[in-house]
């Protein structure tokens, strides 16, 4: 195959793959919510009316999110471009998955309302399932967690205590008259959380990229 026409492929599949993914997401808003199409299409602040300012650093947290999701997903598949079995190349890419299902989630409240409105199972068993998936996640790949950098075990202690004040609600024990100190503290955990997330992330990236580089000299495999 030449390499204009293998180009040509490659520009029509995207094409192809934007186009039925906006037809799908058309159908899917017309299906289960009454929101007029083109607000999904827009930013917040602009059909709400409200100060582009509010959500900020929600969508900061959101970038972290995505950033270390791409970053992890490039790192699995450079060792597994390399050594096609490489167990930590795989964690990295499971990995990655799993962190865009967190972005899903994160951006548009799946646990918090969109599943429970849709099957009629509460938060609290949605927590679970996460906590289950968490759980066979860390057991297949204990080993490679072990190899991690200290950067995820912070991340991890840091968005762990983020989700406890919000299991337990504790903004209406300690938050003040003034300021919701609780959500304060839930979600600037979560977003220093996701920092070091994002630094986990990074240094994955770089110690791939060094894998590869013998690789280099020596041809493919």
């Amino acid at each position: 195959m030449s390499t204009h026409r293998a180009r040509f492929i490659r520009v029509g599949a995207g094409i192809a793959v934007g186009v039925i993914g906006v037809a799908l997401a058309y159908a899917v808003n017309r299906a289960l919510t009454d929101v007029p199409f083109q607000h999904l299409l827009r930013d917040p602040s602009h059909v709400t009316g409200t100060s582009p300012w509010i959500g900020a650093l929600s969508f900061l947290g959101w970038s972290g999110w995505v950033a270390a999701a791409v970053l992890l997903l490039t790192g699995g598949w450079l060792r597994r471009r390399v050594h096609s079995r490489d167990r930590r190349g795989q964690f990295l890419m499971v990995t990655g998955s799993l962190t865009f299902g967190v972005v899903l989630d994160d951006a548009l409240q799946l646990h918090e309302r969109v599943l429970p409105d849709a099957t009629g199972i509460g938060e609290d068993a949605w927590y679970l399932l996460y906590g289950f998936v968490l759980v066979v996640w860390a057991g297949l790949y204990r080993g490679e967690l072990r190899a991690a950098p200290v950067e995820l075990a912070v991340a991890a202690v840091l968005l762990g205590l983020s989700q406890l004040l919000d299991v337990v609600d504790v903004a209406r024990d300690i938050a003040g008259a003034g300021v919701p100190r609780a959500v304060i503290w839930e979600e600037g955990l979560k977003l220093i959380g996701i920092g070091f997330f994002v630094a986990f992330a990074v240094i994955e990236l770089g110690r791939a990229v060094v894998r590869c580089e013998p690789a280099r000299g020596h041809g493919p495999g």
